[in-house]
C-alpha cells in the first residue's frame, strides 16, 4: 500500500529543485525579460504612432506592440507578487496566488490576442502577394479595427467567467518551523472549487488548444507561402539582373512582372512579417510540448506530476514573454523608417541634454 502511494506521488522534479527553478525562471529571467519588453514595446508604440497609422498594416503592428506592452506589464506585476511572497512569508494575504490568479488570466488572454494579431499581419501580407491589386479593397482600416476589437472581446470574454466564479476566502494553512514546530495561520487567498476547476479546463481547451492551434496553423501556412513568394521574387530579380528573359528560364510567358516580382519595400516588409511569425512559432514550441505531455505522460492530466507541470507552465510562460519582448529588434533590423525615427529621437534627446548642461 505504501509502495503504491509513493509511486503515485512520485514526481520527476523534486520540491527542492522546483523551488530553485522557480526562483531562477521567475525572478531573474522572467522579470528582466518582462521589464525589457515593457520598455521596448512602449518605445515601439511611440515610434509607430509618430510614423502614422495610415493603413491596415501600420494599425496591426501598433496594436501588436500595445498588446505585447500589456502582456509584459502584467507579467512583471506577477513576478513582483512572486518576489513579495518570499520577502513577506508571514503576510496574511497570499500575494502570490492572488497576483498570479488575478493578473494571470488577463495576461493569458493578452498573449493569445498577440498571437492572433501576428496571424492577421501574416494573412494581410499573404493577400498582398496573392492579390496585390485587390488587397486594398479587401483589407481596409475600418475592417482591420473591427476584427481587432472582435479578437479582444472574444478572448477577454473567454476568461471573464473565471473572474465571475473567483472567490476570496480565509484558509487555514500550516507551516513547519526550523525546530520542527507546526504553526497554523489564516490566510486570505483565492478559493478553488470543482466548478472553478472545470471552468478553467474549458477555458484552457478553447483558448490554449483549439484557438491557439488554429492560429498556429494559419500562421504556418502564411509563413510558408510568404517564404515561397520571397524566393520566387529573388529568382526573378536574379534573372533580370543577369539579362536572361523570363521565357528562357521557364519556357512560359509572363504577363506582368508586377504579378511575379516584389518591390524592394515589399520584400523588406515581407521579411519583417516572416521574422515575427517564425519567432512566435519558435516561442510556442514549449507550450505545445506541454500540451503533448499532458496527453502522452500517464497521470499528467490528473495532477500526478505537479512539479513537472508547474515547471512546464513557467517555461512556456517565459517563452511567451520572450516573444512579446523581442519585436523591437525585428523592427530595428528590417524597417528603415523605424530605425531612422529611433535615431532621430535619440539625437534630439542628446541635443536637449547638451543644451541643458551647457
Amino acid at each position: 500500500m505504501s509502495a503504491n502511494n509513493s509511486s503515485e506521488n512520485l514526481d520527476l522534479i523534486s520540491d527542492e529543485m522546483i523551488k530553485i527553478l522557480e526562483l531562477s525562471l521567475t525572478i531573474p529571467l522572467h522579470g528582466s525579460t518582462s521589464a525589457v519588453g515593457l520598455v521596448t514595446n512602449f518605445l515601439c508604440m511611440v515610434i509607430l504612432f509618430k510614423l502614422g497609422l495610415t493603413n491596415s498594416m501600420n494599425i496591426l503592428v501598433f496594436v501588436l506592440s500595445m498588446t505585447d506592452f500589456l502582456v509584459t506589464t502584467l507579467q512583471l506585476s506577477i513576478c513582483l507578487c512572486f518576489l513579495l511572497k518570499y520577502l513577506y512569508p508571514d503576510c496574511e494575504v497570499d500575494l502570490w496566488v492572488m497576483g498570479f490568479y488575478t493578473l494571470g488570466w488577463v495576461r493569458y488572454a493578452g498573449f493569445f490576442i498577440s498571437c492572433w494579431i501576428t496571424t492577421l499581419i501574416s494573412v494581410e501580407r499573404c493577400l498582398c502577394v496573392v492579390s496585390p491589386f485587390n488587397v486594398g479593397m479587401i483589407v481596409t482600416k475600418t475592417r482591420t479595427i473591427v476584427v481587432v476589437i472582435f479578437i479582444y472581446i472574444a478572448f477577454l470574454g473567454l476568461v471573464t467567467p473565471i473572474y465571475i466564479q473567483q472567490k476570496l476566502d480565509w484558509e487555514l494553512q500550516y507551516t513547519i518551523g526550523t525546530n520542527g514546530t507546526l504553526f497554523e495561520k489564516w490566510v486570505l487567498t483565492v478559493s478553488f472549487t470543482e466548478q472553478s476547476a472545470s471552468l478553467e479546463i474549458i477555458v484552457d481547451t478553447v483558448g490554449a488548444v483549439s484557438l491557439s492551434l488554429l492560429s498556429q496553423l494559419i500562421l504556418t501556412f502564411c509563413t510558408v507561402w510568404m517564404i515561397s513568394a520571397l524566393k520566387t521574387s529573388s529568382k526573378i530579380r536574379k534573372v533580370n539582373s543577369d539579362g536572361i528573359t523570363l521565357n528562357q528560364l521557364s519556357g512560359a510567358p509572363i504577363q506582368d512582372e508586377k504579378e511575379t516580382g516584389l518591390t524592394s519595400k515589399e520584400r523588406r516588409l515581407l521579411r519583417m512579417v516572416i521574422c515575427l511569425a517564425l519567432i512566435l512559432t519558435a516561442c510556442n514550441v514549449p507550450r505545445y510540448a506541454e500540451i503533448a505531455a499532458y496527453h502522452l505522460i500517464p497521470g499528467m492530466n490528473v495532477g500526478k506530476y505537479k512539479n513537472l507541470s508547474g515547471f512546464l507552465w513557467d517555461l512556456s510562460d517565459l517563452f511567451s514573454t520572450l516573444n512579446c519582448s523581442c519585436n523591437f529588434i525585428v523592427y530595428w533590423k528590417l524597417n528603415s523608417k523605424f530605425r531612422k525615427c529611433v535615431k532621430d529621437m535619440s539625437c534630439r534627446r542628446r541635443l536637449k541634454n547638451n543644451k541643458t548642461y551647457s
